[in-house]
């Protein structure tokens, strides 16, 4: 989608502009619309595909190092053997559900380089891995394979049928080979800047209660646009931070303090499903749009909004 590749862009100019970074995309034909998108903000950037010879792999390789390019994009070329320390970003831009391809791109980035004086790695994610899968942190041990690759046991990875010319493909493609049927994703696009988000472990040192009021307010906007229950956050929220948030700190936590009229309404459509599920009552739905929009907002929205249906 044009729209996430210029957002990438804006979020690596505000948060990590002039760093050496590589970028993991969805296939190719995204790589290489990544790049072309940051040189046409002024990035020196370049693609290494499957077929770009060793050669010129290497060419690329010592031109990041150098700095020469600032930004290096590919499609699984660099997920798996790619030895550079010097790289400081890592922009995460394909989804996946695989932890073991997860860790491999992170590790991408965390090694430590005396040369260059880096100390540490940035993950950029747009794509939801870090929250789906985990942080760098999480893993507490690594095990040799006691198989060999591809001797069975695995799982197949998961496929689908191309409903335009009926070819199996695997479930990530965003596009046929065959025949060039796009899928449209059913999500939400999610264009809003990126914040920093925290381990479990690092989330309870935190005893700064502003850091702790942006966190849940991140919790709370994850539920809504997910479509969970709202006090799901609490949960998420306790789990991350070890203590429960406070009743006040939900105020104006999705939508900030000044919404309109159709976010009122839009949250007021997703309290109504959360009750039907949780089986609660009115007085909950009341309660829980005043926790967002404050003291005396349910009563001024039931006033305004029979003028609204007139």
């Amino acid at each position: 989608r044009p729209e996430l590749v210029s957002k990438i862009v804006q979020e690596w100019q505000r948060l990590t502009a002039g760093k050496r970074t590589i970028a993991f995309c969805v296939d190719i034909e995204h790589a290489r619309h990544v790049a072309e998108a940051f040189r046409q903000a002024g990035v020196p950037a370049d693609t290494v595909e499957g077929g770009t010879p060793i050669k010129e792999r290497k060419r690329m390789y010592a031109d990041l190092r150098e700095e020469r390019i600032l930004m290096l994009t590919s499609c699984n070329v660099i997920s798996i053997g790619f030895d550079e320390p010097s790289v400081e970003v890592g922009l995460m831009l394909r989804p996946t559900q695989s932890s073991a391809l997860h860790f491999q791109q992170i590790g991408r980035v965390m090694r430590i380089s005396p040369q260059t004086g880096k100390q540490f790695g940035i993950i950029l994610d747009q794509a939801g891995n870090l929250e789906r899968l985990g942080f760098p942190e999480d893993i507490e041990e690594y095990h040799l394979p006691m198989r060999k690759q591809g001797s069975g046991g695995g799982k197949p990875p998961p496929m689908k049928a191309c409903p335009q010319c009926g070819r199996m493909v695997y479930a990530f493609f965003v596009k046929c080979p065959d025949c060039n049927h796009q899928w449209v994703s059913e999500r939400p696009l999610n264009l809003e800047d990126m914040v920093e988000i925290y381990s479990r472990e690092q989330g309870h040192q935190i005893k700064d209660i502003p850091t702790l009021i942006e966190i849940f307010h991140g919790h709370r906007r994850r539920v809504f646009k997910s479509g969970y229950a709202v006090t799901l956050a609490d949960h998420h929220f306790f789990e991350h931070t070890g203590r429960s948030p406070r009743e006040s700190w939900c105020l104006g936590s999705i939508f900030g303090h000044r919404p309109t009229w159709e976010q009122q309404q839009a949250f007021l459509e997703y309290l109504h499903r959360g009750a039907r599920r949780l089986g609660k009552r009115a007085d909950w739905i009341m309660h829980e749009y005043e926790k967002e929009f404050g003291p005396g907002s349910w009563a001024k929205m039931a006033r305004v909004q029979p003028q609204r249906q007139h």
